[in-house]
């Protein structure tokens, strides 16, 4: 929903935009991260330098 609202705004402002998710937790398997901080900060570590090449 907040990437819609993202997107559309992005849209009439003539901006390109991204959304990206950190996977913290498969409730189907009943699997959580330890450390949801760190999954955080190693999408935005490796993201980065990739949407900025």
């Amino acid at each position: 929903m907040e990437t819609s609202g993202i997107y559309g705004l992005g849209r009439v402002f003539g901006h390109r935009c991204l959304s990206l998710s950190a996977i913290v937790a498969n409730r189907v398997r009943g699997e959580f991260s330890a450390d949801g901080n760190a999954a955080v900060e190693k999408l935005i570590t490796t993201a980065l330098p990739i949407i900025a090449a």
